[in-house]
């Protein structure tokens, strides 16, 4: 019993320590399901802890863009992305669902848009269980299908690396990210000279 707890804690700190990096990480799915299949763990601790520590190192990511990133910004950047955050945070209703089945069903890593949210000052906890929610599912299904895992863990890091499609994402998922906070930026700034 001890032995399956420190072992799930070994397996937390690992699927952690990838969500933190801001690109170029296999999915956190792949990881966990090599785990489940080489040590035949059981599914919902193996999950759980996969979701929980995933959520907490994007949750990470996003905090130290928004300490250590934003203030390198100029205030004018700094205030239209607080409008943008403002805008955000309140449209709790809607972005929870919304952000559940985007984390959940999305092939787009999800680093960039902890990126973008620690830029906007966006509701951090809140995303954050959403990522949570939406992993459980994803992280379900695909921990449950992975019977033909790879048979050593650097292989998945090397296959990852490798693959063309890895770079073409990672980029398209930076492109994205600048021309979604462009867009919101010059929203809210027009929101923002509307009401003065």
């Amino acid at each position: 019993m001890i032995a399956s707890i420190l072992y799930l804690l070994g397996l937390g700190f690992i699927v952690f320590v990838l969500n933190l990096f801001p690109a170029f990480m296999p999915p956190t799915w792949m990881v966990l399901a090599f785990f489940y299949v080489r040590d035949d763990l059981t599914l919902v601790p193996t999950v759980l802890v996969g979701a929980g520590c995933a959520a907490l190192g994007r949750f990470t990511l996003a905090w130290a863009t928004n300490r250590y990133f934003k203030p390198l910004l100029s205030p004018q950047k700094q205030k239209s992305l607080y409008q943008v955050g403002k805008l955000i945070n309140q449209k709790r209703s809607i972005t929870l669902p919304l952000l559940m089945l985007f984390y959940a069903f999305s092939p787009i890593p999800s680093n960039q848009f902890f990126i973008a949210a620690g830029l906007v000052g966006a509701d951090l906890p809140f995303i954050a269980f959403s990522f949570f929610l939406g992993r459980l599912l994803s992280y379900s299904f695909w921990v449950t299908v992975a019977d033909h895992a790879v048979s050593n863990l650097d292989d998945i890091f090397i296959r990852h690396l490798r693959n063309p499609e890895t770079y073409f994402m990672e980029i398209i998922s930076f492109i994205v990210l600048y021309i979604v906070i462009h867009f919101l930026i010059n929203r809210a700034l027009n929101t923002q000279s509307k009401k003065a």
